[in-house]
């Protein structure tokens, strides 16, 4: 199954991302917006970016910082940050840019 989540960036991030293609190493995604949004900014409050991407979910792990407990399904549900260890390629991915 795949999960349609959110990775938020700055602007410098986001431009390595685009070099490489992928969102590499350990990244959590949300399923909520609203919070990926908040993590995308920059020191200054700008320059933000949120990348959109489907990601099998068997790749997913429950950030247990946020979230007690196993379920990961119930944990989307619940907009529950989750992180993977794999790289995420981001080629067909859509990009919203904030406060530029």
């Amino acid at each position: 199954m795949k999960a349609t989540l959110y990775h938020g960036t700055t602007k410098e991030g986001y431009e390595g991302i685009i070099e490489s293609g992928f969102i590499c190493g350990k990244a959590y995604f949300t399923p909520d917006y609203t919070m990926a949004e908040a993590y995308a900014f920059d020191n200054d409050g700008k320059n933000g970016v949120v990348i959109e991407v489907e990601i099998d979910t068997n790749e997913l792990q429950i950030d247990m910082e946020s979230y007690d407990g196993d379920n990961l399904e119930k944990a989307l549900a619940e907009n529950v940050s989750v992180y993977t260890n794999n790289d995420v390629q981001v080629a067909l991915a859509d990009y919203y840019f904030l406060n530029d």
